[in-house]
């Protein structure tokens, strides 16, 4: 089976067989067998991978490298020197975190190729060279775009590749060519206005405000009000029947928190002021329990209203768009 995959994208730049060609305002037309399609969505928390065929990612990993502190106390443990995703995030305690990909900037290509491969192996279970990919970028990386063309092009030999604008991409998915896209990620929020599938680079804004923000803030809320997190930046055990170790790191515990129980209230002002809001109350991994009640409601209005996180000055998304 073999479709027609039309994208218009300003400034786009597709790359075959390591050969760079700069498209401004023509289509690009991809005559490739759908089987055999790789789309690769990057974002500085979460990296979602799968195959065109399919009507959702096949797989979600943390945007996360991590490398052993001490090479020699990593052999003795039987672990190796690099991890990727939620192995490296297990595994925190004894590794150097680091993020690749920082307000859609690339930070260290070593880390972010790792994380290709992994993908590729790991998780898709494929070889590069016999896959052509989709691979989105932020708005604002065209600098990142011959480097990122370079080191799959001609390392991992990836026949045909790609690079869309992942804003315009989730106008697409949306069914939509011409419009506004919000797409607020970790810790940025773009705003970017489209017309006929090409984004309007002059109108493109960008808001330093994402779910990072919320979680710290949810997390300030916290300490302040019902419970002290412990001073440590991890809480370490050892299963009893392995030999492995399981790490959680406190931002990690509020995140997961925020995603279970924290929503956008409608009507802020007057739940903020009910003398009963309703509180759930969760059991932390070190055994306590914590009561969250207004503070689930609180730490996303932030993103409407920075300045309840002390952000003074800085603009909102309604006022962005």
């Amino acid at each position: 089976t073999t479709e027609i995959y039309t994208l218009s994208l300003h400034d786009a730049l597709p790359i075959f067989g390591g050969k760079f060609l700069k498209m401004r305002e023509s289509k690009l037309s991809l005559n490739i067998c759908t089987n055999h399609n790789v789309v690769v969505d990057h974002g500085t928390y979460t990296t979602k991978a799968g195959f065109s065929t399919a009507d959702s990612p096949s797989s979600i990993i943390s945007t996360t490298v991590g490398h052993g502190r001490h090479k020699g106390a990593m052999e003795s443990l039987g672990l190796k020197d690099t991890y990727v995703g939620s192995h490296a995030q297990a595994l925190r305690g004894i590794l150097e975190i680091s993020n690749p990909i920082k307000q859609g900037v690339v930070q260290s290509w070593d880390d972010l190729e790792a994380i290709w491969e992994y993908i590729w192996e790991k998780e898709l279970k494929a070889t590069p060279s016999d896959l052509p990919a989709l691979l989105t970028h932020p708005p604002n990386s065209k600098g990142d775009w011959s480097k990122m063309g370079e080191i799959l092009m001609e390392k991992q030999e990836v026949p045909a590749l790609y690079l869309a604008n992942k804003s315009v991409m989730a106008l697409y998915g949306g069914g939509q060519m011409t419009g506004i896209s919000v797409d607020s990620g970790h810790d940025t929020t773009y705003i970017v206005p489209s017309y006929q599938g090409n984004p309007i680079q002059e109108a493109t804004l960008t808001l330093k405000l994402g779910g990072k923000q919320v979680t710290e803030q949810l997390m300030n809320e916290l300490i302040n009000g019902k419970y002290s997190f412990p001073d440590d930046n991890f809480l370490l055990w050892r299963k009893k029947k392995k030999t492995k170790f399981t790490v959680s790191s406190k931002i990690e515990i509020v995140r997961e928190m925020k995603e279970q129980y924290c929503s956008v209230s409608t009507t802020f002002e007057k739940s903020m002021g009910e003398a009963n809001y309703p509180e759930e109350s969760v059991r932390l991994p070190d055994g306590n329990m914590i009561v969250m009640g207004k503070e689930s409601i609180s730490a996303p209005e932030i993103m409407f209203k920075p300045s309840l996180a002390c952000k003074i000055g800085r603009a909102s998304c309604r006022e962005r768009v």
